[in-house]
């Protein structure tokens, strides 16, 4: 086929493998080798430790990435050989220009990747070190950085291999030793055995040098009857988004409290606004009028003193479950042993023991849900807000962590929001059950649920849940379109 293409004199494997002795024998090889690794290793090092913290700029800072972001897509639409000649020029024709252009080549593949990792981040990650008290340099450091972790080591790599791509164009510039350097001084005399041992040499060598960024990639992922005193006031909350041709109003003049150690469900067709109300209550989200107030004072931002569970778990997949739950206590910067005492019964509470030293990945969806309740839990927070928490599990584990979350709450009598679609564990959970109504977002009724506690599977089958949960139904199910201001 080779000779179909005009190909001819290819040298056999024995050929090449005599002439890599006979190089290896006198040492060219060797120096050659080294002289290559060299330069490449050096501008590989220096485009890497350049390009993160540029994609980080980047990727953190809408400024820089505005300023930024069109030099870098500019330069990598340029080919190496065409530095070359102004390489030559600015910097003459020692090992300067040489590094110079397997720098850029690195440089150019990693802080893209960079910068494409810390856009990436997911946001939940963020909101969940935020409550937790994280300040932006913490979560930045703590999260960021982590989350960002396997782009950075992906973008590592394919610098790498620009880097060994572009070494024989760099090595064009009056070069005297170094494998791109023998494969061209090999061409001028038709020596194709000479310049395969360069081709193997670079393949092997660049090769090793991924397999060990790959192993530094995988190493993350191994190492995924209560007193009535308002705790949590709304007051007058409203909340607005602006759109193209109008403004459309999330939440509309809503106001409620919620008692101290009152476990509330909050429920309500989509878009009625419910997880809004929960994230102003976090601080995460600020309401266009009205104001939210914790204990009597406003809430201006995320506390350790509210705790937030999401729906999506929000666990750091780099951290075992007992580094989780001790995330917050690392923030308020506890003694290690406090830190590990605190976290433990955290852990013993939602009985993950037998698993505190395992990554989320290695966990169900319930075990997961369960991680990020000992979290919250173990910052001892006054308040948890709890957005649709079971809302991904299947039936029978969402029934079992239901039980498991009112026992814990009976222990300690926290003040609990918890945002559901559920109509039956709305009722089942709750003292009171919060009915909010759809565009706008606003209170439609509050129903109180007259059932002791400890709930039971039985009561779930008693004439009085029954009647309640039908009160709830119609209430969520059967709401009259609002009627427009006058």
């Amino acid at each position: 086929m080779l000779a179909t293409l005009g190909v001819q004199g290819l040298p056999g494997p024995l050929e090449v493998a005599a002439k890599a002795g006979e190089l290896i024998a006198d040492g060219t090889l060797f120096t050659d080798a080294l002289a290559s690794l060299r330069r490449v290793l050096l501008g590989f090092l220096l485009g890497t430790l350049l390009a993160i913290p540029v994609g980080f700029l980047m990727g953190w800072y809408a400024t820089a990435r505005g300023l930024l972001e069109p030099y870098v897509q500019f330069f990598r639409t340029i080919p190496p050989l065409a530095i070359i000649p102004l390489a030559i020029v600015l910097m003459g024709i020692g090992e300067v220009p040489k590094v110079f252009v397997i720098f850029l080549a690195a440089f150019l593949s990693s802080v893209v990747s960079t910068f494409q990792g810390v856009v990436d981040v997911d946001k939940t990650l963020i909101n969940a070190a935020r409550v937790l008290g994280a300040s932006d340099g913490t979560i930045f450091l703590k999260v960021v950085v982590p989350a960002s972790t396997p782009f950075i080591l992906v973008g590592m790599r394919v610098g790498l291999g620009s880097a060994w791509g572009t070494l024989v164009a760099a090595e064009l510039i009056a070069a005297q030793e170094g494998l791109g350097f023998r494969m061209q001084q090999a061409q001028l005399y038709y020596d194709l055995s000479t310049i395969f041992v360069g081709l193997i040499a670079i393949g092997v060598l660049g090769l090793l040098m991924d397999r060990l960024l790959l192993l530094a990639e995988r190493r993350p992922h191994q190492l995924a009857g209560a007193p009535m005193n308002a705790k949590i006031s709304f007051r007058d909350i409203v909340k607005t988004y602006p759109m193209k041709d109008d403004t459309f109003t999330a939440l509309d003049h809503v106001s409620l409290d919620i008692a101290d150690r009152e476990f509330v469900t909050v429920v309500g067709p989509s878009g009625c606004g419910k997880s809004t109300l929960m994230s102003m209550a976090a601080g995460l989200v600020e309401p266009t009028s009205g104001e939210v107030l914790v204990d009597g004072a406003p809430v201006s931002g995320p506390g350790p003193d509210r705790g937030v569970i999401f729906q999506q778990y929000a666990l750091f997949p780099w951290l075992t479950v007992r580094k989780n739950v001790e995330f917050g206590l690392k923030l308020m910067e506890l003694p290690a042993e406090e830190r590990r005492q605190r976290a433990q019964r955290a852990i013993e509470l939602v009985g993950l023991s037998d698993f505190a030293d395992a990554l989320p990945k290695m966990l169900s969806g319930g075990m997961k849900q369960r991680c990020a309740i000992a979290r919250a839990y173990a910052v001892d927070p006054q308040v948890l807000l709890m957005d649709e928490p079971f809302g991904a599990l299947d039936a029978l584990t969402r029934v079992q962590l239901q039980d498991q979350l009112l026992d814990t709450w009976s222990k300690d009598q926290r003040t609990v929001m918890f945002i559901t679609h559920d109509v039956d564990e709305a009722v089942y959970l709750a003292r009171r059950v919060i009915v909010m109504a759809a565009r706008p977002g606003r209170l439609h009724k509050i129903i109180d649920v007259d059932l002791p506690y400890p709930r039971t599977e039985e009561m779930r089958l008693s004439p009085e849940f029954g009647r309640i949960r039908n009160e709830v139904w119609h209430a969520v199910y059967h709401q009259a379109p609002a009627v427009p201001a006058a």
